[in-house]
């Protein structure tokens, strides 16, 4: 995916393994990496961050507009 075009603050990898393992998947003795409790935590933390901050009235504002901004 070419993130270029969006605003991307920041990209979680919650299981580090290469995109090139995927050909290998299928097989009997592939291991699977696991995923990494701390990585979800953090991203855990910054969305209930992001979520309890104070929004200085975007909700009123997107609820006049019917739309999320």
């Amino acid at each position: 995916m070419n993130l270029k075009k969006y605003k991307v603050d920041q990209i979680f990898i919650l299981r580090k393994m290469k995109n090139t393992d995927r050909e290998f998947r299928l097989q009997d003795d592939y291991e699977n990496k696991p995923i990494y409790p701390n990585v979800v935590e953090k991203l855990f933390n910054t969305v209930r961050e992001h979520l309890t901050q104070e929004w200085n009235g975007a909700t009123s504002i997107s609820l006049e507009s019917g739309m999320l901004l």
